[in-house]
């Protein structure tokens, strides 16, 4: 039952920060550097969570796990 839920929640997880980012940085920005990093994390945060961020996509490559997952219904491709 735990890894149909661990399944289920991170491929909701993906497919919400797919389309979330696909809106983000679709965007046109004055500064785009600085207001992109400002949506995702904050200028006052920004450190703390690129390296993390970071860190977790090293594991997660590093690991080699990967799951097929559905296509997203809110993106057209």
């Amino acid at each position: 039952m735990s890894e149909i839920f661990d399944y289920i929640g991170q491929s909701l997880i993906t497919q919400t920060l797919t389309v979330f980012l696909a809106k983000i940085l679709a965007k046109r920005y004055t500064n785009p550097s600085s207001d992109i990093i400002e949506v995702l994390a904050g200028l006052d945060n920004v450190d703390s969570v690129f390296t993390e961020l970071v860190a977790t996509l090293d594991t997660t490559i590093r690991s080699g796990r990967s799951r097929e997952l559905p296509p997203c219904k809110h993106l057209n491709y």
